[in-house]
């Protein structure tokens, strides 16, 4: 049965947040974590009870998207990379001092303009092959 809720979820593009909404009517301690050991029953020793798989077939009955139609994915960031040190706490408060003190609205514009300048300054390399 574990397969069967797994292949009901992905089949149909529920979110976990609706099975468990759904399931939630019947159990209301049901939650994310005990959805993920019901798909994975092979290895937990859990399934789902028959009456609550029933509610979640009729309920992607009800609901199902037309074929072809899909939720938009989500919006990536337009920055997707993330850059980043660690220093100790007396430099941190300096760093923010002095980046407020020079007119930076945030620490992501002092460090994009840091990085922009380094690499201004630097000559063309070859790409690795």
């Amino acid at each position: 049965m574990s397969g069967d809720l797994h292949a009901l979820r992905v089949d149909n593009d529920l979110p976990a947040r609706d099975i468990v909404a759904v399931v939630r009517e019947l159990y209301p301690k049901f939650d994310k974590p005990l959805l993920s050991k019901c798909e994975h029953g092979d290895l937990y020793g859990v399934d789902l009870r028959p009456d609550a798989m029933e509610a979640l077939v009729e309920y992607v009955g009800a609901t199902a998207p037309p074929e072809g139609e899909k939720r938009p994915a989500k919006k990536r960031k337009p920055k997707g990379v993330r850059c980043y040190c660690r220093i100790d706490e007396s430099a941190h408060a300096a760093l923010q001092r002095a980046i407020k003190a020079d007119g930076y609205a945030s620490m992501q514009k002092w460090f994009e303009e840091i990085v922009k300048n380094y690499l201004s300054g630097r000559p063309e390399t070859e790409a690795a092959p």
